[in-house]
């Protein structure tokens, strides 16, 4: 908001890049070695689908809710 310290907004961008930047990090390293990169192989598949369900029900859920606002 316009009222936001400017040092609460730095502190809120370092933050955010700080954790970006350690995840990004840390799947690098994972991937990076050959034991994961075979166990994501072998469930890749399951990890897709879970996820698609998880992001559709999700969207129905929001659509669900945008219709009972009207």
């Amino acid at each position: 908001t316009a009222t936001t310290p400017a040092w609460a907004k730095a502190l809120s961008w370092i933050g955010i890049v700080a954790v970006s930047a350690t995840w990004r990090s840390l799947l690098s390293f994972a991937f990076s070695r050959r034991r994961i990169r075979t166990m994501y192989a072998r469930s890749q598949r399951s990890i897709e689908r879970l996820a698609g369900v998880a992001f559709a029900a999700f969207g129905a859920k929001l659509i669900v809710e945008g219709m009972s606002t009207r």
